[in-house]
């Protein structure tokens, strides 16, 4: 049986999974991850209520799911729930999407190469040869990017994000050209919404400030 990981940051369009869709795709609420930093009770509520939403979503669409949420060896590590569900499905292969550098995942990463912690010449070999799904559109150049890791372009790219002005308008713009039309704005106020609607005022934006806006956004995103 084949494996697809889904992490709690890579709740994408199922399109981008369909290719994939004789995997089991392995989805894990992490306690690690909701208490390694300080977070807003909110944020983690948002957070692990997208997730259920979208096991929802892939289900409703006939992908096989195995979802571990809070209720059961939820002080479990990431690794071990992964470990538990290869050795009892007979997992033979292994799929996912592009990582972050320092994330969750990269732990796992150590957990495939020889039960160690991969030097960052490794990481970065690892990294190199993951070809990514989704492009990532960058403020400082209002152009889509290949959301690739520890690489030249992206120390590139960080490096004109501290010295040049951000081109929010034209990033903006890129993206409703891109057939962006639904903006979502997460925290306090609504300042970047009215930005946007200063741009162009028939994009759809919704805010979150409270745990009951995100029911609203459940019914808005319909």
């Amino acid at each position: 049986m084949k494996l697809f990981i889904i992490l709690g940051n890579q709740l994408f369009h199922p399109k981008y999974l369909s290719p994939y869709k004789d995997h089991l795709f392995f989805m894990a609420e992490d306690y690690n991850l909701c208490t390694f930093e300080k977070h807003h009770k909110l944020k983690i509520l948002l957070f692990l209520s997208s997730m259920r939403s979208f096991k929802d979503e892939l289900k409703s669409k006939n992908f096989n799911i195995f979802y571990r949420d809070g209720n059961k060896d939820f002080k479990l590590s990431y690794e071990k729930k992964l470990e538990k569900v290869i050795k009892e499905k007979k997992i033979k292969e292994i799929s996912f999407f592009e990582i972050e550098p320092k994330s969750p995942c990269e732990l796992l990463l150590a957990e495939i190469v020889n039960d160690e912690v991969p030097t960052e010449d490794k990481v970065a070999e690892i990294f190199a040869a993951i070809k990514p799904l989704l492009p990532t559109p960058h403020n400082t150049t209002f152009d889509w990017h290949l959301a690739i890791s520890i690489t030249a372009l992206l120390k590139e790219l960080l490096i004109k994000q501290i010295e040049s002005k951000v081109r929010w308008r034209e990033s903006v713009n890129y993206m409703i050209k891109n057939k962006i039309n639904k903006f979502i704005e997460i925290g306090p106020g609504k300042v970047l919404s009215g930005l946007i609607k200063r741009i162009n005022k028939t994009i759809k934006i919704n805010t979150i400030n409270t745990d009951s806006d995100i029911k609203d956004l459940q019914i808005w995103m319909i």
